[in-house]
């Protein structure tokens, strides 16, 4: 992927605000136009970088997507399109909230809300039920129908009351009335059916697949096909079913996203309404059609499993019969030939005589209670009532164990910045007293989301323009990491830890360098970089280690092929730049500028003067244009100023060569 284009503050009449993301080929922006008094989306692709089918699918999804608009509002509106100073552009509306990613990433690998991820399921469909039903004529030619083609959490966008919009248009294709597919081999690998990928042609069905991914998302949290390369995944997609869903979701909903994904279209929902229908019945508790092919409608399904269930029920209501009793009087008889043992004579014998192990009926109330255990102590012997008083205590203990349990739920529920540690010391002395952790489920879960909350609210105090996380704070989300990582483990927890502990090595690293021990930290700044590596290799989705490389990369081992690397990376996985990431670059190429100056001057009056020196000028020159995008940001203005002296000294020292 190539480094975002950076634009001057206004391109045309467009007056560029700040960067928003990536397309296929093309940078985002938020951008002021005068003409209409809006702020809109405004889509840049340059043309010398972008490919020419591409840039066809590009106008050609901007014009359907400016058409489909009037007839479905939550498609975003399209102002116009055209080409601009070398470069094609879309001047979109801008549609203010959060991407579906977003939320699914917020979500830590669990399962969005049931009834949640059915409405905005529903919600897509009716918009590609409208997509694929829309006629209109495009270039002297009838069209009936829309594959958007490119169907994604990325291009998707929540709205207040979980209002859903579409964006990008920019690889959608039209069906002709005669044609039922079209060529598109442009598209995301995760969300792409098995027959497109076996042979570029896209219908209907293939906005449905995508769909079924999406569902499977919101389900479980996870991608159903965890291929981590393109050939990996294609691979996946064309030959495998799709992971198992986790038992926590419902049956049905399960048997609507196992239909969505069959490997043959044939055995899926033939159109995006069957599927919104198959939807909106689970959302009134139906479960038509839910069933995958070849399997039993699971609406028949749960009749049978609730009436197994009332079976169960009836069985476990009846008591067993008691045998029955043949002799009754060879008992009896026995019973009368064992005599009585004699009577205990009582000085004062009342309503309260009894015989030997037999006790009067006690008074009600605490008072009877504890006379009927006194009594029943009393006929104890000593080695029973040591029993006794063990299971009592352990009783006791289970007791209090549970009480702590519940107040470690309390308090990691009851603030939004609970005092984990002092859950966790509950917990533990809960669990001690607990065998095996047995009932503390509940506690356990809750706490170790709070522990990992805690960490994951440090991890995001480093991103964006102006990082907050201090040495003390990567400390103590390393600790709660592998707190949580000790309550349950997983590869994401195991990332972040790999994670902060990085961090922590990255300013060890500095401190050391500050006390002229470069040796040692040449080491730490080496067990960061692996850090931060392992971290991406354990989730690869995860664009926050590429952030701590990049800072590595940019001031404490300049580098600028692995800084833009980084970046890259980073953007990849949904990273959206800021004036952090320009200064950075502008920041590195300084830094190399001054390197290269240096050298320069130790080769005063010898041919390779000149060559440093122009090495140091481009540097300069790069520094100098980056820094003016970002000139209310940090040093920036400060440090422009001192990259145009050196520019200016170096011009000098060039005129000078030349005349000698």
């Amino acid at each position: 992927m190539s480094e975002p284009v950076l634009l001057a503050p206004s391109v045309g009449r467009f007056e560029v605000r700040r960067w928003l993301g990536r397309g296929a080929m093309a940078d985002v922006y938020l951008a002021y136009d005068p003409e209409i008094g809006e702020e809109v989306a405004l889509k840049v692709i340059r043309k010398e970088l972008a490919d020419p089918d591409l840039l066809d699918a590009e106008r050609r999804g901007a014009e359907l997507q400016k058409r489909v608009n009037a007839l479905a509002p939550q498609v975003a509106a399209v102002h116009e399109y055209g080409d601009l100073d070398g470069s094609f552009y879309v001047s979109m509306e801008f549609v203010d909230g959060t991407d579906l990613v977003e939320v699914l990433k917020a979500s830590q690998g669990r399962p969005l809300d049931f009834e949640r991820a059915l409405d905005l399921g529903h919600q897509l469909c009716e918009i590609l039920e409208v997509l694929h039903g829309f006629s209109t004529e495009l270039d002297g030619k009838r069209i009936h129908g829309i594959i958007h083609g490119d169907v994604k959490p990325e291009n998707l966008r929540l709205q207040e009351g979980d209002r859903l919009r579409m964006l990008d248009f920019g690889v959608a294709k039209h069906l002709s009335l005669t044609r039922k597919a079209t060529r598109n081999l442009f598209g995301s690998y995760p969300y792409t059916p098995p027959e497109r990928l076996r042979t570029g042609l896209v219908d209907e069905r293939s906005d449905l697949w995508a769909v079924g991914i999406i569902l499977y998302i919101m389900a479980s949290g996870k991608r159903p096909y965890p291929g981590r390369s393109p050939e990996e995944l294609e691979r996946q997609i064309c030959s495998a079913p799709p992971l198992p869903l986790p038992p926590s979701c419902p049956p049905a909903l399960r048997g609507v996203i196992e239909r969505s994904l069959a490997l043959e279209p044939a055995d899926r929902h033939p159109t995006a309404q069957a599927l919104r229908d198959d939807l909106q019945a689970l959302r009134e508790g139906r479960t038509r059609a839910a069933a995958t092919p070849g399997e039993p409608d699971a609406e028949a399904a749960d009749r049978r499993s609730a009436r197994d269930l009332e079976s169960t029920r009836s069985t476990l209501r009846r008591p067993p019969a008691a045998p029955a009793i043949d002799h009754p009087a060879p008992i009896e008889a026995t019973r009368r030939t064992r005599p009585p043992p004699p009577p205990r004579v009582a000085a004062d014998p009342g309503p309260a005589s009894v015989l030997p192990g037999v006790t009067a009926a006690a008074p009600p109330g605490p008072a009877g209670w504890l006379a009927t255990v006194s009594g029943r102590w009393q006929t104890l012997g000593r080695r029973q009532r040591w029993i006794a008083w063990l299971v009592v205590a352990f009783l006791g203990a289970q007791v209090y164990a549970q009480s702590k349990a519940g107040e470690v739920m309390r308090m990691v529920a009851s603030d939004a910045a609970p005092d984990v540690d002092a859950g966790w010391r509950k917990y533990r002395f809960a669990a001690a007293l607990r065998p095996f952790d047995i009932g503390l489920g509940g506690a356990r879960r809750s706490l170790r989301e709070a522990l990992v909350q805690d960490s994951e609210r440090v991890i995001a105090a480093f991103r964006g323009d102006t990082p907050t996380a201090v040495y003390r704070d990567w400390e103590r989300a390393r600790d709660h990491l592998a707190t949580a990582i000790r309550l349950g483990r997983d590869a994401t927890l195991t990332a972040r830890l790999s994670y902060c502990q990085a961090q922590i090595d990255r300013i060890d690293a500095g401190s050391l360098e500050g006390e002229d021990r470069t040796a040692e930290a040449q080491r730490k700044r080496d067990d960061a970089i692996f850090g931060f590596t392992q971290a991406s290799e354990l989730d690869p989705e995860w664009y926050d280690p590429f952030l701590g490389l990049a800072r590595i990369y940019a001031y404490e081992q300049v580098d600028l092929d692995q800084l833009q690397a980084a970046l890259r990376h980073a953007l990849a996985r949904g990273y959206s730049w800021g004036d952090r990431e320009q200064a950075q670059l502008a920041d590195a190429h300084s830094s190399l500028g001054t390197r290269a100056l240096g050298e320069a001057a130790t080769l005063r009056g010898q041919r390779a003067e000149r060559d440093r020196l122009i090495e140091a000028q481009r540097h300069f020159e790069i520094a100098a244009a980056t820094y003016a995008r970002i000139l209310s940001f940090g040093n920036a203005r400060k440090n422009r100023e001192a990259v145009l002296r050196h520019l200016d000294g170096i011009a000098a020292r060039l005129r000078e060569i030349r005349r000698i």
